[in-house]
């Protein structure tokens, strides 16, 4: 159930694939049942795609997904607060790190943008806090989801559009896209998008 609400009601997948660039090593991280990982591959044989994530049954779920020989696409189990990065040409962050505390998120960042290629590409996808009311919304699915241990973060921190994109020029990243996502269902959650590159 929860998988059949985030691909049709909660996330707009596809829009946002159009941005992970079309061939390269990509991290997924926080990939949770690998629905994002496995459309990057999908889309594109020159991917060769790596979902990571600290679920263990979600990696597990991930794994059987992996089917009729698939090559370019694979899971593995690990904390993002652990985890270490090989060399990638781009890196995925969907609704992860407001599930992270506020040093995490900076760390995790900064470790990304050393790990990045020159030219590599962070694909970063969060909700804004505002209005107000939609950010209560936000709020009230992820109390949802803890509450049936569809997720394993016990705080949550949305930022807003500026100060996403305050942070990722600060660590070094040049902000060449950031957007309101809207969708139909958009009404109710404020999908932002932000696109850093890292220097050539």
């Amino acid at each position: 159930m929860r998988t059949f609400q985030r691909w049709y009601f909660g996330t707009p997948y596809e829009y946002v694939a159009h941005y992970v660039p079309e061939k390269g090593v990509v991290i997924d991280l926080g990939c949770g049942w690998g629905m994002f990982a496995n459309l990057l591959a999908i889309q594109s044989p020159e991917r060769k795609v790596t979902g990571i994530d600290l679920d263990s049954q979600k990696i597990q779920w991930a794994r059987k997904t992996v089917l009729d020989g698939r090559e370019n696409i694979q899971f593995e189990l690990s904390n993002l607060e652990e985890v270490d990065l090989p060399q990638v040409d781009a890196i995925v962050l969907y609704d992860v790190l407001h599930h992270l505390d506020k040093e995490t998120q900076i760390n995790l960042l900064k470790q990304c943008f050393a790990k990045l290629s020159p030219g590599g590409r962070l694909i970063l996808k969060e909700n804004d806090v505002e209005p107000p009311w939609k950010l209560f919304v936000s709020h009230l699915v992820e109390a949802i989801a803890l509450g049936f241990n569809i997720t394993l973060s016990k705080k949550i921190l949305f930022r807003s559009r500026k100060q996403w994109s305050d942070i990722l020029e600060s660590i070094g990243f040049s902000v060449t896209h950031k957007e309101h996502i809207k969708t139909w269902y958009g009404f109710f959650v404020p999908h932002s998008l932000f696109l850093g590159e890292k220097p050539q």
